[in-house]
Parts: C-alpha cells; structure tokens; sequence
C-alpha cells in the first residue's frame, strides 16, 4: 500500500513542509433553483427564455430578475432560439460534474436575437471550426448531463437544433 499523504515545499519557505492527502469524493446534493427555475428548464429543453423589463423593454438572456435600472419588473418570454457568435475559444478541458473526462470544448460569447446582451454559451463539437459573425442556435445537447445549464448547447445550422417540449412547472 502506498501513503496516501504527500509532502512538499507548497510555495512556501524552504524548509516548510505542507503535507496533503488526495481524497475522492461523491457528493449528491438537491439544488435548488429558486426564481432561476423556468430558465434552467428551458435549457434543458434547448430554448432560450430570457427575462424583459416592464418599463424600458431591454431584454437578457442569460436572464435577469430586476433591471438595473428599473429593479424587479421583469416577465419572462423566450427567444427566437438563434444568435451570432461574437467571439470564440477552443481548450481541452473536462466539464464541471462530468468524471473529470477531458475532451475538446468551443466556448463563446453568442449574441442572441431579442437580447440586450451577450451570452456564454458551449458550441456543439462539430463547430470546432467556428468563427466570429457565424450564426448560431441553441439546441439541447444529446445525453444525460448532470446540471440543465449543460445540457444546451449551440450548433451552426437551424437543421441541427433539438427543441424538446417545456415541461410542466
């Protein structure tokens, strides 16, 4: 057996050891997700529902609870469901609650029809090649994912969207 303890300097001055101990962990946790909710299910479905102030008609998505301006006079409605990519990053990285499986992922900043502001979105693998100007829409991703934030995604081609029902409140 080895010793699960490890020791190094840890940045720290010479001759001081930090000792650590590599622990795995499973944790389940019901998260609530409070005024959020009809967002999340939304994209879990891959739609885009977006909140709109009462007062001075600006629109975001992801959505706010309150205007900055007017603060909390917004109604929620949903998107077109398409947008134009702003800006693009490719990196290997594993997704937050996914077993820390590495694989090749498009981030970007999408800015979607009807909304006043940018958004962060995943793009669907096959837009490795993705660049600034393209359109885009969202989509809900194929698989079983841990968080609905996950499960939507952007792909290149309005063909290729999956719109699933809302489902019940």
């Amino acid at each position: 057996m080895t010793d699960p303890v490890s020791s190094s300097t840890g940045g720290m001055r010479p001759g001081t050891a930090v000792h650590t101990l590599a622990l795995h962990l499973h944790l389940q946790h019901q998260m609530p997700l409070g005024e959020l909710a009809p967002y999340f299910r939304a994209l879990a479905a891959g739609r885009a529902l977006a909140t709109r102030c009462t007062v001075c008609g600006r629109s975001w998505f992801a959505p706010r609870l309150a205007c900055p301006d007017h603060g909390p006079r917004t109604q929620w409605h949903e998107l077109p469901g398409h947008g134009r990519l702003v800006a693009v990053t490719q990196t290997q990285t594993s997704l937050p609650f996914n077993d820390n499986i590495s694989a090749s992922h498009g981030f970007a900043l999408v800015a979607m029809a009807g909304a006043d502001n940018l958004c962060f979105a995943r793009l669907a693998p096959a837009l490795h090649a993705a660049q600034p100007g393209q359109p885009l829409w969202i989509s809900r991703a194929a698989g079983v994912w841990p968080h609905p934030a996950q499960a939507a995604e952007f792909v290149g081609r309005a063909e290729d969207r999956v719109v699933l029902p809302l489902p019940e409140r």
